[in-house]
This record gives structure tokens, sequence and C-alpha cells, in this order.
């Protein structure tokens, strides 16, 4: 289940279709992540997926790792107001790179249409 906050976010965006993005947490979280999961697997998957060839399991493994930093799965609070700002923006983040997957763009016009002089 979505924090409000996040359902919020996802429920003011405009599209074609609406966003599912509890189907899409799920589907991420349920991404197989090899046992054990090293700091040089993960390395390996990030930099496949940014500098290289990666395979879908490499991007989802990469994707669930940048929502997991994004607090995507729980409501950011923490002891310091500072740092609960500072966790706030990296959800915002993680919930921007959600909505750009999980929400088709509006068509954009074929052609431009003139404006009539007052």
């Amino acid at each position: 289940m979505l924090p409000d906050r996040l359902r919020r976010f996802f429920g003011n965006l405009a599209g074609v279709g609406r966003p599912d993005p509890e189907a899409m947490l799920r589907e991420i979280e349920a991404a197989a992540v090899p046992s054990p999961y090293t700091r040089i697997d993960e390395y390996r998957d990030f930099r496949a997926v940014f500098f290289g060839t990666s395979t879908p399991e490499q991007g989802q493994r990469v994707l669930k790792r940048i929502l997991f930093w994004g607090h995507m799965w729980r409501t950011p609070k923490r002891e310091d107001v500072y740092d609960t700002h500072v966790a706030i923006g990296e959800q915002n983040l993680a919930m921007k790179i959600m909505a750009a997957l999980n929400q088709e763009p509006k068509e954009q016009p074929t052609e431009t249409t003139k404006r009539k002089d007052r």
C-alpha cells in the first residue's frame, strides 16, 4: 500500500490512462535479486544499465535499488527534521522516476494552431 503522499502524487498525473503505481511497486518488489547480492554485483548492474548493454533483470534490480534509496516502501521520518527533509527530497526524485516509467504521456499535437491577433 502506498503512503498517502505518494497516492496523491500519482493521482494528480495527467496522461493517457491512469497510472497504477501499486502494481508497478509489486512487480519491482518481486524482481529477483541473487543471493548473496554483493556490492560488486550492484556495481556491475549499475554500470551495465547506465554505460553498457544490460539485461531486463539488471534494469529491474537497479530500479529496485534506486526506489529503495528513495523510500518508496515507507514514509521517510527521521529524528532530525533536516534529515526528514532530505529523505522527502530523495522520495520526490524516486516518484518522478516512477512516474516517467509508469505514465504514458499525452499525445502531442501534430500541427500548431495559429492564434488570431486581437
